[in-house]
């Protein structure tokens, strides 16, 4: 699966100008940093330029094609946003080699990119794109789980890929928990506050905190030089300003919520500049497995909505994907037990209706 994409990175020449593109959350940033350590190997520098898409979306849009364009990009790198195929082939046109590395569902193998995704081989495969980048660093005898596990806690993937952590807790025994667990991971040890602190992004910064959290990574000689950093102390101030978010929002969520019991549903909205439906989506879903946790941020007119089902009972990526009302110019996508999408709120009532019709 990563011959093709090893021998891509291999060739990068010292000259050409490399973008990376990712998604924003951290499993993309940290892709991006072990990206660029990759290439910092291979060619003695990393990414010269790091473009996360606008206004939250998941894919590579307009803001980086001008990139390619302006600054004649030889080489471009996908991470963690599936591309469609006919997208690639407009990108391929404006003169870059590309290389995909993602773990969402796809509409077809594109021809013009090297392309990886494990859900080539079984569309029922969920690794983070974290572990997959990780993967092929590992080909080059460079040493980042700790690294790859802090995006692969965001995406919400510690069962099923145990063996990374039981190595991170035998290399930095005081940073885990006793259990391997995804709660446990995510709440309950000093690893997984790093992740939460990195993947802070409130909605007016998110690029500036996505590069901060690349430049943090590429700085730090392992864990413990984390902390060390100048823009992970930068993280962690936006990150304890969401923590009163995420206190007052759950308050409302108590009051507030929808609950639609035969379709075995939750739905909370609220309106915040920090991008916290996605935690409180994760933290409010550990009730009950069963139920499907639908969250919704307002911030800006537009409805930035997180999606969880800790059963797995339904698959949540393709719900919201046919749940968009049409005509719209809103997005979705995401996993079985994990989803996301983003559309005008006003479109929001109607995408409630059609998400509970399909259920």
């Amino acid at each position: 699966m990563y011959s093709e994409a090893i021998s891509y990175l291999e060739s990068v020449g010292k000259d050409e100008d490399v973008l990376i593109v990712h998604h924003w959350d951290m499993d993309g940033s940290a892709s991006a940093a072990i990206i660029s350590e990759v290439l910092e190997e291979t060619r003695g520098r990393p990414a010269d330029t790091i473009v996360v898409p606008k206004g939250r979306k998941h894919n590579v849009g307009k803001r980086a094609e001008n990139v390619v364009e302006n600054k004649e990009v030889e080489r471009l790198i996908v991470l963690d946003m599936n591309v469609p195929s006919d997208r690639v082939e407009e990108l391929a046109g404006l003169g870059s080699e590309i290389l995909i590395i993602d773990h969402h569902n796809f509409d077809e193998v594109p021809e013009d990119a090297v392309f990886v995704n494990p859900r080539r081989e079984d569309e029922e495969a969920y690794v983070p794109a974290a572990k997959l980048c990780n993967d092929i660093a590992s080909r080059f005898d460079l040493e980042l789980d700790w690294i790859a596990g802090l995006g692969v806690i965001q995406d919400f993937a510690v069962e099923g890929h145990e063996e990374l952590f039981e190595q991170l807790k035998e290399d930095y025994p005081r940073y885990f928990p006793e259990n391997i667990t995804q709660e446990e991971m995510a709440k309950n040890c000093r690893y997984g506050e790093y992740s939460s602190i990195m993947n802070i992004k409130p909605y007016n910064q998110t690029d500036r905190c996505a590069r901060l959290a690349h430049d943090a990574l590429l700085k730090s000689d392992g864990l413990k030089e984390l902390e060390m950093q100048d823009e992970y102390g930068k993280l962690e101030e936006y990150y304890r300003q969401m923590q009163t978010e995420v206190e007052r929002a759950t308050e409302r969520f108590n009051e507030e919520k929808q609950v639609f019991e035969e379709e075995k549903l939750v739905f909370f909205e609220f309106d915040s500049d920090f991008h916290i439906n996605s935690s409180i989506a994760t933290s409010i879903s550990l009730d009950d497995h069963d139920w499907i946790y639908l969250v919704a941020n307002t911030h800006g007119g537009e409805a930035n909505v997180s999606a969880r089902c800790q059963s797995g009972r339904v698959d949540l990526g393709s719900l919201l994907q046919e749940a968009l009302p049409e005509d719209t110019k809103g997005e979705a996508g995401g996993h079985k037990r994990a989803a996301g999408a983003s559309l005008p709120v006003e479109r929001l009532d109607e995408f409630l209706d059609n998400l509970r019709g399909k259920l």
